[in-house]
């Protein structure tokens, strides 16, 4: 993978230092840098490109993120801590739950996808051409795919198989029908309520 090293004779050394406006100026450039990526791919995408989408000059970029590759991982790991939103609304479904509990979970869900799924689908693109990516990937969702099998079991009362596989199958199943909605289907004004209605039964099943 090109790594976009900084141009010559500029500072490899990161000098912002932390507080509030360094984390908005961050904060700025990996919004854009999303954006960037999803418009033009991990390999047709420049410093540059990100500096310029978030109004602000290359040297600032090279400021907070050594390379484009670094800001590429920054947005994985936006991505996991939002998969964390996910488990937590889990956690939050009572063992003795009806249909109404699992609302504010396919709604997480839906926002989710909303937010990262593009990204992810990229992210899985890219590494699979690169081990560093592959392997940051891969770590994440297994622990995550295993805490929220664990959880799945807990509302269903049994564990009809490894906690692992019940995740990857929620997942894999929730994303699906987000694909579908959202890239292949309609953008009517209530398309986003059926396909959180849709995720509803399809989690109640899951756990019944």
């Amino acid at each position: 993978m090109d790594r976009s090293p900084l141009p010559p004779g500029e500072n490899r050394e990161l000098t912002w230092q932390p507080g509030r406006r360094s984390e908005r100026t961050r904060r700025k450039l990996i919004d854009a840098a999303k954006q960037v990526f999803l418009d033009r791919g991990f390999h047709g995408a420049r410093a540059e490109d990100i500096a310029v989408a978030a109004g602000m000059s290359r040297g600032t970029f090279y400021i907070y993120f050594p390379s484009k590759n670094d800001i590429f991982l920054a947005l994985g790991r936006d991505s996991a801590q939002g998969g964390y939103s996910l488990l937590n609304a889990l956690k939050d479904v009572p063992t003795e739950w009806n249909p109404a509990d699992l609302v504010d979970l396919s709604e997480k869900l839906v926002d989710y996808f909303d937010e990262f799924g593009a990204f992810i689908r990229l992210w899985r693109q890219v590494s699979m051409a690169d081990v560093e990516l592959r392997q940051e990937g891969a770590r994440f969702e297994l622990r995550m795919e295993r805490r929220l099998g664990v959880e799945l079991d807990r509302l269903r009362g049994r564990s009809p198989t490894d906690p692992a596989s019940s995740g990857v199958a929620f997942l894999a199943i929730a994303e699906g029908l987000w694909f579908r909605s959202r890239w292949l289907g309609n953008n009517g004004s209530n398309s986003r309520d059926q396909l959180v209605d849709t995720i509803r039964i399809l989690v109640a099943e899951l756990i019944n």
